[in-house]
């Protein structure tokens, strides 16, 4: 199927449905998923702002060029210039320059299920963030290729 088409995702629900819970050495990995989608959807955003005039509508210029400088890899919890990468995501979402952006998203092929993210993003930045089942339907992971998921089903082994 087409790349975006939620192939993915369908998988993801199965298991879900069928009881296929989530391993606690997964809980990491997806929490880092989630934080990486947002600062991506974030710079994207930033990106955004530049390309299609709105700099002159941005209030938080120091947020907005912290977040343009970091790797998205970073942890939420770290501090730059006494604001952590979480406060400046939360101050950036609500700045009228971001927000025109995202109503561009679509031309900046900024995925709509991170709105529910950076909505909740006092959530995701606590210390003891656990992801949520529909966190993990939402969460973006860029997969290639062909591979195969065996997923129980009514006592069955489906492939």
């Amino acid at each position: 199927g087409a790349g975006e088409s939620g192939k993915t995702s369908l998988v993801k629900q199965i298991n879900q449905i069928y009881g296929n819970a989530l391993k606690a050495e997964d809980v990491n990995m997806w929490k880092h998923v989630i934080q990486s989608n947002i600062i991506d959807a974030m710079k994207v955003l930033c990106i955004g702002v530049e390309i299609l005039g709105f700099l002159d509508e941005l209030e938080e210029t120091r947020c907005f060029e912290q977040i343009l400088s970091i790797d998205r890899t970073i942890e939420f919890s770290t501090v730059i210039d006494s604001w952590t990468v979480g406060e400046m995501i939360k101050v950036l979402w609500h700045d009228p320059a971001i927000r025109k952006a995202w109503e561009c998203r679509q031309q900046l092929q900024v995925v709509q299920s991170h709105e529910v993210f950076l909505n909740e993003i006092d959530r995701i930045t606590k210390k003891n963030f656990l992801p949520t089942e529909r966190d993990l339907i939402l969460a973006r992971v860029r997969t290639s290729g062909i591979s195969n998921k065996n997923v129980k089903i009514n006592g069955k082994t489906v492939t």
